[in-house]
């Protein structure tokens, strides 16, 4: 495991950098700042871990800095997710609740409860979609069991299979690279 934290540090690295020289040369004076929080933060993550940023934007222009992707040579999932001063300040009211969305596979390795936490999460982001758009209701906690954590883990990936069929069915494809090269060169191009 400490080799492919030694990867997955340099390649969020390497994204990072890239967030930085595209705000530089796209949208000069839109980043305000980019902070790391979640496992990327506390060191404790696992291989398919992916990279929680918070990138505050002065301007609309910084949302240009947004992209969602997975990286095949990993096969994580990234979501390069902008946020401005004012969505900050409504976060900051803690209206609702938000965790790490992702962290079911590493719940169910260590055997803790957090896989309620994430697969309760998953939920929320698949309800909050579907009242703005017309997608399929899923339901990820009908099948949630506290007592099968690893059968989570399954329950969740599926969740998130669905959800992924229902982009490819509005025409929507998630953006692949083979690899963190790949797609900072796409990135930086565009």
């Amino acid at each position: 495991m400490g080799e492919n934290k030694l990867t997955l540090n340099i390649i969020h690295r390497r994204i990072i950098d890239a967030i930085i020289k595209k705000s530089e040369t796209v949208c000069p004076g839109s980043l305000a700042l980019i902070g790391v929080y979640v496992s990327a933060c506390t060191g404790d993550f696992h291989e398919k871990s992916d990279l929680d940023l918070l990138i505050l934007i002065n301007d609309d222009a910084g949302w240009q800095l947004a992209q969602g992707f997975i990286l095949d040579d990993t096969m994580i999932g990234y979501d390069i997710y902008c946020t401005s001063w004012e969505m900050l300040a409504e976060e900051a009211e803690c209206r609702h609740a938000h965790l790490a969305k992702l962290m079911v596979t590493e719940a169910a390795g260590k055997k803790d409860a957090f896989s309620f936490m994430n697969m309760a999460s998953l939920q929320y982001m698949i309800n909050e979609i579907a009242d703005g758009v017309s997608i399929e209701r899923l339901s990820v906690m009908e099948s949630y069991d506290p007592a099968d954590l690893e059968g989570n883990v399954r329950v969740f990936d599926n969740g998130l299979k669905q959800y992924l069929e229902e982009y490819e069915k509005a025409g929507i494809s998630p953006r692949h690279y083979k690899d963190v090269e790949e797609f900072i060169s796409s990135y930086l191009q565009a």
